[in-house]
């Protein structure tokens, strides 16, 4: 479940920035700016997803290995 989790993050992380980035640069005539910069938003989004991701994993193994060595 957290893996899934993780993978409708990114696709909104990536995809959003570069996209509206894309717009940008299409309304106000500029030459793939907003689109690197929405692509430098997505990387950022990205590690903090994966960051997110590995906490939540270390949670979830520190609850079920203190359940095992409880019984």
């Amino acid at each position: 479940m957290i893996a899934l989790n993780m993978s409708w993050q990114l696709l909104i992380v990536v995809v959003a920035p570069i996209l509206a980035g894309h717009w940008l640069d299409k309304h106000y005539h500029k030459a793939s700016l907003w689109t690197f910069i929405g692509l430098i938003v997505s990387v950022a989004g990205m590690i903090a997803v994966v960051i997110q991701t590995n906490r939540q994993i270390n949670e979830y193994m520190q609850t079920n290995t203190k359940k095992d060595t409880d019984k």
